[in-house]
């Protein structure tokens, strides 16, 4: 796999660990691994994110960017299918990064820079 268009992070080689759709999918994104679980929740559905870190200290970076990212998920794809454009971030990252920090995750790498 490959991961590009980040504007807050430079592209990243991938594998793919476990494929079994619709319940789980993981992945390794650099030397992290990252998996995803959807079971069924209260008539709905729940994601859970798990994100093994190769560093410790990315934790509050990688919460704040995973924060934005699964609250962007749900509209972001109801756009693309009605076709229309991409809407701004609704959440700055940096905010997020830094509610992460405040709450004590591990910040010993520098965040990239952006918002």
């Amino acid at each position: 796999m490959t991961f590009t268009g980040d504007p807050d992070a430079e592209d990243a080689a991938g594998a793919v660990l476990v494929w079994d759709p619709p319940h789980r999918f993981a992945f390794t994104w650099g030397d992290d691994e990252v998996h995803l679980t959807v079971e069924p929740f209260e008539g709905g559905t729940r994601l859970t994110l798990l994100n093994l870190l190769h560093q410790r200290g990315t934790a509050a970076m990688n919460a704040g960017g995973w924060h934005q990212c699964l609250d962007e998920a749900r509209p972001a794809r109801g756009r693309r299918a009605a076709g229309r454009a991409e809407a701004p971030r609704r959440h700055p990252w940096r905010p997020l990064y830094r509610s992460y920090v405040d709450a004590g995750l591990p910040a010993d790498v520098p965040p990239p820079p952006g918002d």
